[in-house]
């Protein structure tokens, strides 16, 4: 059932208040280290689950609150506030797990809701980013399980307590795309190690891994949803992730805005504020409009998908019908967010180059948005193809 406007707002002010208290004081610590305390993370953790954060994308039906898309959404946009790290505290069971048996969600599901056990999503390979039919993971059934062998890079979270990994088994049955299933996968199975730590430009802090799978057998009580079709549970989500980076990336312009606004106005050049500087209203004029209209955008295909959804339609059906619109909001946003975060450097000058101040932080982080999730040239060619 859907929040009223005042239930939604209170649970938005519950998000900034999270991000400003608790997340917002360790955030350079974190980038000047890039290392997250482990029982820093875990008490943040609680708290998430104590405020109904972390579980804030899990149906009523597993005890989750069951909120909309578009509700979802708004969410996504105060966490926007914060570097992408701490994006791990909102809305965190993966979608696809949502497939579990009864017996896996007892071992898989319900601690991961507690917050007690973590999880990490294994698709991406050195050879299959955009394109998942080049897959070289494989898992051969033998008997009482399959045995998996490959490799996965680029794996956030990948020194998590369980994977959901991927991995083909078994030939295309159309197109070129193979069969591909998911298994759940512990950590310290025999066979399966956490390589190395993939250093990169932004996203301090985060566990960026290569995961290997050698001879690693999984037993059939561990493939999650039907055999073949894991390529389907993940498409499942694909609306809602694109949307969330979406939200994400407005909460990150509000707040980059924020920054140098307060700069610009503080900040006295030639006996006067930096602000009074028309060239540089102008360009914070510009770069004004780039949330507004990522934001119509963003709310607009969520709330697609939510009418959608009332009349029945399935997650996969929604990543379908309105492909279109989610990319459109997803391409437009990153990109309008790396417009905003250049700008936010311009106008703080040297400072904007400096490790003291977050601007710094926040343009390096805002260059991935523009990859992960589809990158721009995927979602142009979604968007040509529905034209």
């Amino acid at each position: 059932m859907p929040l009223a406007p005042d239930e939604l707002e209170d649970l938005a002010l519950t998000c900034r208040r999270f991000i400003s208290d608790r997340i917002s004081p360790i955030e350079q610590r974190v980038d000047d280290t890039d290392h997250m305390d482990p029982h820093v993370w875990q008490g943040l953790v609680k708290e998430s689950v104590d405020l109904g954060l972390y579980t804030a994308n899990v149906p009523e039906s597993l005890g989750g609150p069951g909120l909309l898309i578009a509700e979802q959404t708004r969410l996504w946009e105060e966490f926007g506030h914060t570097t992408w790290p701490f994006t791990y505290l909102l809305a965190r069971p993966h979608r696809v797990l949502f497939e579990c048996t009864e017996e896996q969600q007892e071992r898989y599901l319900e601690p991961v809701l507690a917050g007690r056990r973590t999880q990490c999503f294994a698709l991406t390979e050195p050879d299959a980013g955009s394109d998942n039919s080049a897959m070289r993971t494989k898992a051969e059934k033998v008997d009482g399980g399959y045995v998996l062998n490959g490799s996965k890079h680029f794996i956030s979270n990948g020194n998590a307590d369980f994977a959901i990994a991927f991995a083909v088994t078994g030939p295309p049955l159309r197109g070129r795309t193979p069969q591909v299933t998911a298994f759940l996968v512990d950590q310290g199975t025999p066979g399966y190690t956490v390589g190395k730590s993939q250093r990169m430009m932004g996203w301090s802090g985060m566990d960026e891994c290569e995961l290997v799978f050698e001879d690693c057998f999984v037993p059939d009580d561990q493939v999650l949803g039907p055999p073949g079709e894991a390529l389907r549970l993940g498409l499942a989500s694909v609306a809602q992730r694109r949307l969330q980076i979406a939200a994400y990336c407005i909460g990150a312009m509000e707040r980059l805005l924020t920054l140098s606004l307060d700069y610009t106005r503080t900040r006295v050049v030639f006996d006067e504020p930096l602000y009074s500087k028309q060239g540089i209203r102008w360009l914070m004029a510009d770069a004004a409009m780039q949330p507004y209209l990522a934001r119509e955008a963003t709310y607009k295909a969520a709330r697609l998908c939510d009418e959608a959804r009332a009349d029945g339609k399935s997650e996969v059906e929604l990543s379908r019908l309105f492909a279109k619109e989610i990319s459109i909001a997803k391409l437009y946003a990153s990109q309008a967010l790396n417009r905003v975060a250049d700008v936010a450097v311009q106008v703080h000058g040297g400072m904007g180059w400096c490790r003291e101040y977050p601007v710094e932080r926040l343009y390096r982080d805002a260059r991935v948005f523009r990859i992960i999730e589809g990158a721009d040239e995927v979602h142009k060619e979604i968007i040509s193809k529905a034209l």
